[in-house]
């Protein structure tokens, strides 16, 4: 090392030292409650970072990251500063640090790469009380950085934010602004991994690359001089370990950048901030579409071309049911079914194996209010009696199948198929939270595709809090610019199925905080994705338009659209479903001779309706007196064959309170349902003064509730006088 001084100063500023402290810096630094507090940027404009580093000896920061005023002054003048202000003596000049106060006896803890070295390194430094040049070895002494450039000058030559030629490179460059020094005991400097190290490439090169953290440097620096020390689950401390270690990777410097600021933001700065409004998406929905309705003129059974298109041509309302779209879309899928199904002679599967074709084809028919028992010659949904069939896929089997028959109440002999769905998804949560096809590490596709499959279920207990640890795993494994990644891939499609999860969920995925980082949400992340020149959507950035990435993104916006606008969420096709009432009329007739006026409602109802056995009709009495008005409500599904409500009954339970109830008489024909309420007659005064009014209303009942799928219909039956 005396012969490393003899070299040009240049060289030698590489070498300068200086040590360790626990203070923090100046409490003027400090904001009081009369200040305005700066965010992280607008103390950045203010101010730089400093810190003394000894991770060659295993010992991380020997001065926590802090901060120091912007005043034009050199890197030496300003560590001078800090080391007095501290009441820290030294052994230097602005120029060259060559020690500083430190228990140099203390024994190191050598990291990995210096293992091969560990011959030339010794086990304690001089014992004078100081840790200088030639202190664990022969090439040791202080070095510093001024964000990832390794110094060529002289600490007394530079300043944060000046404008020079490297002297290692040639190159012109700007100085940052957070300075790091380090303790190195290898090769010059060899062992602190920074590039453009002249010394390092001399000794044979780095011992390893350090990736830079100057910016995670400096957020520290603001926590310890100006926000205060962030001791809640421990969010410094884990930082500031990561910090410390010198090879650490560049993703989990990103982490720990990301969650110092959303914990500062969540802190200091929530309170301040206007709540995120949710953003429309409709222009860019639109133009999928129809770019999708362009370019997918034939949409036929399969992954690409197919039932995700139709899914969002008919979910995102791009067509009406009845257009020959679908309608075309149907008769190559009855084509495709009659000669599959037949082939693969299994209880109308389409596959051995795979469950999520008869899915897939199933969320597209129901989608565009097609019956999916009745498909030319197959019912698709029978194969799901077979819970063995549907699991051979792995967890998609169940996920898909749960969606697909949730879509409109689909019903299945086995009333146990849902639960054992549900049940398998639940035992193959992670301890993360989350699922995965394999492995035991929570892919946001799959978790996202299980929640969207358990929303239905969610009152629960055990899919509650399932889904509760699923979508906190979600948040946690969500970019800090709002995406996902897969596989290693930050891609479209992981985004999708998370916006596609929050809306099932009742979770606006756009402005709920859990899945907001930095300002940007998992709606922002898809719309990065979008290609405005071809209304597509690439898989990931600069790869250019891809179909399933487009169809994928397009389903989510729809589900995100249809949410903010209130509408049913994308699987939730309860809207799908009809019942119109053709009319209400009254007749007279004799029973058991006793004179009976009967209200008909005339309703044509959908197939898929027809076939569901949740279906609920709603018929409620209401009579009319100075003013007043009571009612009288019942419940009845269309298995109950006779039932008759007699008006006197009515009239006298809403005047004394009682609760008794006569029934309605439900009969199918052909294809209407016709709901008849029978009214008996009796004297006239009775009615005297008094209106009496029935209404029907047509419910069907399915794994997101009971939807109301018809307008009311209403006839006064008395009005004032005697019954009509």
């Amino acid at each position: 090392m005396k012969n490393a001084k003899k070299m040009t100063t240049k060289v030698v500023a590489m070498l300068i030292a200086i040590i360790m402290v626990a203070s923090m810096f100046p409490v003027a630094i400090f904001a009081t409650e009369e200040d305005t507090l700066l965010t992280v940027e607008e103390l950045r404009e203010q101010y730089g970072a400093i810190s003394i580093e000894a991770y060659n000896l295993g010992h991380g920061f020997l001065v926590e990251p802090s901060l120091y005023a912007k005043e034009g002054k050199s890197v030496g003048d300003i560590t001078v500063d800090f080391l007095e202000t501290n009441g820290l003596t030294y052994s230097v000049s602005t120029s060259y640090f060559s020690g500083m106060e430190f228990d140099d006896t203390v024994a190191p803890e050598y990291p990995a790469y210096l293992e091969p070295y560990l011959g030339e390194l010794e086990e304690s430094g001089n014992g004078d009380g100081m840790l200088s040049e030639f202190d664990y070895s022969q090439y040791a002494g202080w070095c510093f950085t001024i964000n990832e450039w390794w110094a060529s000058w002289g600490a007394d030559s530079s300043y944060p934010g000046q404008e020079i030629t490297d002297y290692n490179t040639g190159e012109q460059i700007v100085l940052g602004d957070v300075i790091r020094w380090h303790f190195t005991v290898y090769g010059y400097g060899a062992d602190c991994g920074f590039p453009a190290n002249v010394m390092a490439e001399f000794m044979g090169g780095n011992l390893f690359t350090q990736e830079d953290k100057s910016e995670l440097i400096f957020i520290l620096a603001a926590v310890n001089g100006y926000y205060g020390n962030l001791d809640t689950d421990d969010v410094y401390e884990t930082a500031l370990a990561v910090a410390a270690n010198p090879l650490a990777t560049a993703d989990e410097i990103a982490e720990q950048e990301g969650t110092l600021l959303s914990y500062i933001k969540d802190t200091f700065f929530a309170a301040e901030e206007a709540p995120r409004e949710a953003q429309d998406v409709s222009d860019v929905l639109k133009a999928t579409m129809a770019h999708l309705a362009e370019t997918v003129t034939e949409p036929a059974f399969g992954t690409n071309a197919g039932e995700w298109t139709v899914l969002c041509l008919a979910r995102g309302e791009h067509f009406e049911a009845e257009n020959e779209y679908f309608s075309d879309y149907y008769d190559r899928i009855v084509t495709y079914v009659n000669e599959k199904a037949a082939s693969i002679n299994q209880n109308g599967a389409l596959h051995k194996s795979k469950s999520t074709d008869n899915s897939r084809v199933i969320l597209a028919l129901s989608a565009i209010g097609e019956d999916a028992t009745s498909v030319g010659n197959w019912n698709l949904v029978a194969p799901f009696e077979d819970f063995n069939w549907i699991k051979k896929q792995g967890i998609n089997g169940p996920i898909f199948a749960l969606i697909a028959l949730d879509t409109v109440g689909y019903a299945t002999v086995d009333n146990t198929i849902r639960e054992q769905c549900v049940d398998y998804i639940l035992d193959a949560q992670f301890e993360d939270g989350g699922w995965a096809l394999s492995g035991s590490t929570a892919d946001p596709d799959v978790t996202a595709m299980a929640l969207q499959a358990l929303a239905p279920y969610k009152a629960q207990a055990d899919v509650s809090t399932a889904a509760e640890e699923a979508f906190a795993c979600l948040s946690t494994i969500q970019n800090q610019d709002g995406g996902y990644a897969s596989w290693g891939t930050v891609n479209v499609e992981s985004c999708a199925q998370v916006i596609v999860a929050c809306t099932a969920w009742g979770i606006n995925p756009d402005t709920d905080s859990n899945f907001v980082k930095n300002g940007k949400s998992v709606v922002d992340a898809v719309l990065a994705h979008y290609l405005e020149d071809k209304a597509a959507f690439e898989h990931v950035i600069d790869s250019g338009a891809n179909d399933m990435a487009t169809d994928q993104a397009c389903y989510a916006l729809v589900a995100y659209d249809r949410f903010i606008n209130g509408k049913t969420a994308l699987y939730d096709m309860s809207d799908v479903l009809g019942a119109n009432y053709i009319g209400a009329q009254t007749q007279k007739y004799t029973e058991n001779s006793s004179e009976y006026y009967a209200v008909r409602f005339l309703a044509t109802v959908d197939e898929a309706v027809l076939n569901s056995k949740s279906v609920k009709f709603k018929i409620t009495a209401t009579c009319e007196k100075d003013g007043e008005n009571f009612s009288v409500t019942h419940w009845d599904n269309k298995n109950v064959k006779k039932y008759e409500i007699d008006v006197t009954t009515v009239y006298k339970s809403i005047y004394e309170g009682t609760e008794q109830r006569s029934a309605a008489e439900l009969k199918y024909s052909n294809d209407d349902y016709i709901c008849a309420v029978a009214i008996k007659k009796i004297a006239a005064d009775t009615f005297k003064d008094v209106n009496i009014t029935f209404t029907v209303q047509t419910y069907v009942e399915t794994a997101f509730g009971t939807k109301l799928i018809s307008e009311a219909q209403s006839i006064t039956v008395c009005n004032g006088a005697e019954v009509k």
